[in-house]
């Protein structure tokens, strides 16, 4: 298993979010499809998210999670994504009554995100003002949230026309996107597109998810094999125009050159 970033891709289909992409490439693994046969295995999933999954998301991970017992995942996010709206806060609960870890980054998070992923090893992390205050700040205001489990909140039912659509995409009828569609790690992410998405700050607003993730193998206490990436929510295609600079077809990561980097 190999290492890398998910980049945005542009596709005439639907968009699909971060975390969507991470579960359709997981399911094509060699070493997942043999767990199918063998449950010895067992998967530990970090995620560093710049948003929360938004309810939608939270959903679709939590039948995951539900249906491969021997999968562990931990969120930790930089920001919460409306934090305030039942809907939100309810699938943030669900995926931690699921099993899985939900946290916000500390600045040692941070730190530890730039020295995995991002694709600039000489350029040591910079600590932006307010770093640790708003980590502290929205830390509160998550443990509040998953504190309300015994909250009746109603079940999300069908995707409204009013819902909050997630960052990088246009609308809620693209939240989940095609199931089938599946993307390959690229191989890091540039210091500023890193800033420019993880920063915390609040009244922050980046345009898009970025998901980091590391996967590791164990298997009766050993550790087997590890693997890690980045994926960000998938743009449908747009019109192409003379100058537009938008590949008109999916490229392969290991063709990738350095400019196409996130």
């Amino acid at each position: 298993m190999g290492t890398g970033v998910f980049e945005n891709e542009f596709y005439p289909k639907k968009p699909v979010h971060t975390e969507i992409c991470f579960l359709n490439w997981f399911k094509t693994q060699q070493a997942f499809l043999a767990q199918n046969l063998s449950r010895e295995e067992k998967y530990h999933v970090t995620w560093f998210m710049s948003w929360s999954p938004c309810f939608q998301c939270a959903r679709q991970v939590v039948t995951f999670l539900k249906d491969h017992k021997y999968v562990q995942l931990s969120i930790f996010v930089a920001r919460l994504y409306y934090s305030s709206r039942p809907q939100y806060q309810q699938g943030l609960r669900s995926l931690q009554g699921a099993g899985a870890q939900v946290a916000i980054m500390t600045p040692a998070d941070f730190a530890y995100c730039w020295d995995i992923f991002v694709d600039d090893p000489l350029q040591p992390f910079r600590y932006w003002k307010g770093i640790y205050l708003n980590s502290c700040s929205l830390s509160k205001t998550l443990v509040n949230i998953l504190r309300n489990l015994e909250k009746d909140f109603p079940k999300p039912g069908p995707v409204s026309r009013n819902a909050a659509p997630a960052p990088g995409t246009k609308g809620n009828a693209a939240a989940t996107g095609n199931q089938e569609s599946t993307l390959e790690p690229l191989p890091g992410i540039y210091p500023k597109t890193f800033y420019s998405n993880f920063k915390n700050l609040e009244g922050y607003w980046p345009k898009s998810t970025r998901l980091c993730f590391e996967v590791e193998t164990w298997e009766d206490g050993s550790f087997l094999d590890y693997q890690n990436g980045v994926f960000r929510n998938q743009l449908p295609l747009p019109l192409p125009g003379p100058g537009c600079g938008i590949p008109q077809r999916r490229t392969h990561t290991h063709f990738l050159p350095a400019s196409r980097l996130l």
